[in-house]
């Protein structure tokens, strides 16, 4: 629990439960294409983390809590 991106973790799993995001393989995007990955980076389970905890990327972040509150 000591993990500074815990919560972004947790985000992940529950936006692929419900949905709102997809694995493929091992690469991570929004049901909208979107890979969670910056720019010529590969969009796996570590830069999806480190993607979604950037704070330029709070929009993104925001329409998946959204959407996956909205699945509720």
């Amino acid at each position: 629990l000591k993990d500074p991106s815990f919560e972004t973790k947790i985000l992940l799993n529950k936006g692929l439960d419900s949905g709102v995001l997809l694995r493929n393989g091992n690469l991570y995007s929004t049901v909208d294409g979107l890979e969670l990955c910056e720019n010529g980076e590969v969009a796996n389970f570590s830069n999806a983390v480190k993607y979604l905890d950037n704070p330029k990327h709070q929009d993104v972040r925001t329409l998946v809590e959204a959407k996956i509150n909205n699945t509720k």
